[in-house]
């Protein structure tokens, strides 16, 4: 795992350990990561329970599009803390 990969993970992690939510764009624009569904398989083999959510929203031409939504459940994030 080469270094910028594994500091995408860390920062994503620790985003979702706040309780903050997560789609592919977002983690674009935050992290740079092209490649969340990898980071998200990563930190769900880290032990971690990655929930999904689809969600519907219009494109700039007016089209309706899913996206995916991530997060860790809020009592997990919470356990993670404590420990």
């Amino acid at each position: 795992m080469s270094e910028q990969t594994h500091a995408q993970k860390a920062m994503i992690l620790e985003h979702f350990l706040q309780g903050k939510t997560l789609t592919q764009a977002e983690a674009y624009d935050r992290y740079g990561c092209f490649r969340l569904s990898a980071r998200i398989r990563e930190i769900e083999l880290m032990g971690y329970t990655v929930e999904r959510s689809r969600e519907c929203a219009q494109n700039r031409y007016g089209k309706q599009v899913y996206y995916t939504r991530y997060y860790i459940p809020e009592q997990e994030a919470i356990n993670a803390e404590i420990h």
